[in-house]
């Protein structure tokens, strides 16, 4: 028979299973009827808590996992450098694990965290992840987890991220402006959430907008640039241009500049860290979202949690702000 954890417990009360926990416990921020309705319950569906994910909670051991799925030129080592730079100032070390973008490994990097103990965890989520029970076994723990930039759509989680639909918006708006009728969109994985959001963003702010919209997607710089060597070879010339990330960008302007006919006159909008677009000879318009910041902030409301400096919400979604650049 499955094991009961306080995460069945939360979800029968419909609250964060940080809740069930301080009720398990008796802490004073939980009222005592829903203490009482917890216990009963508990002792209804067999809840033993389990002692070993408690010792292993109890036991500091001043270290921070943060989980990426994949490291690159970019973005990714501003994360890591952001959540350094505050966890060490804090006390802590770091363990930073990559995920190849792949569920399973996230999996087994979960209980390498678990197996070392740490204090909290960081994590950028996989394309193929569908859930988060893989993260229960920490969660049982009562070991702090922020999700950031690639992140699912739970209720019961902490995040920092940026408003990808209104970011996204904003930068077809500069379609408008530009006259741009032809526009080729370049995205990530069609199945993360940050992907959709943005086309969203995109589609909906040109709702109303008389243009042609091409859409491709792409994991990396080299799959851009092939994906958008294709789009030309089609016989589409796009008069515009959007990506969603400084790989894309990467791999759809070299697609661009090596087209035997050029597109001289292609109007550039991207999401961007702010380091590439000074290094491409070309112009454009950009959201810039810095990594360093998102990594503090994430790495700071993680230490929040563990020094339980304050009681967080059920859902606590931080959205940094992002600026439009035009260069």
């Amino acid at each position: 028979m499955k094991r009961t954890t306080i995460k069945d417990l939360a979800r029968q009360f419909g609250v964060n299973p940080s809740t069930i926990s301080r009720a398990l416990n008796n802490h004073p921020d939980v009222g005592e009827d829903l203490k009482n309705r917890v216990q009963t319950l508990a002792n209804q569906l067999g809840y033993r808590p389990n002692r070993l994910a408690a010792s292993f909670r109890n036991r500091r051991s001043r270290l921070i996992g943060l989980i990426v799925p994949q490291v690159n030129m970019f973005f990714f080592p501003s994360i890591i450098k952001g959540v350094e730079d505050i966890a060490r100032a804090k006390g802590y070390s770091l363990i930073v694990l990559h995920s190849s973008d792949s569920l399973e490994r996230e999996i087994e990097n979960v209980q390498i965290c678990f197996e070392n103990n740490i204090d909290g965890l960081l994590v950028a989520l996989t394309r193929e992840t569908q859930n988060l029970e893989h993260f229960d076994l920490l969660r049982e723990a009562e070991t702090p987890i922020v999700f950031f930039d690639k992140i699912l759509e739970d209720p019961n989680q902490q995040a920092v991220v940026i408003d990808d639909f209104e970011a996204a918006a904003t930068l077809a708006q500069t379609f408008r402006e530009t006259g741009c009728k032809r526009i080729a969109g370049v995205l990530g994985d069609p199945n993360l959430n940050i992907t959709q959001k943005r086309r969203s963003g995109f589609e909906y702010a040109l709702r109303d907008y008389p243009a042609e919209l091409r859409f491709v997607n792409a994991d990396s710089a080299a799959q851009s640039r092939v994906k958008m060597q294709e789009l030309l070879a089609s016989g589409f010339a796009p008069d515009g241009l959007f990506t969603m990330s400084d790989e894309t960008l990467l791999g759809a302007v070299a697609a661009i500049e090596g087209n035997e006919n050029g597109l001289p006159k292609c109007h550039i909008a991207c999401f961007s860290d702010g380091l590439l677009p000074n290094y491409l000879n070309v112009h454009m318009t950009y959201v810039q979202h810095s990594g360093y910041e998102i990594g503090q902030t994430a790495m700071a409301l993680l230490h929040e949690q563990i020094c339980r400096e304050t009681v967080l919400p059920v859902s606590n979604i931080v959205q940094m702000p992002t600026t439009l650049i035009r260069i």
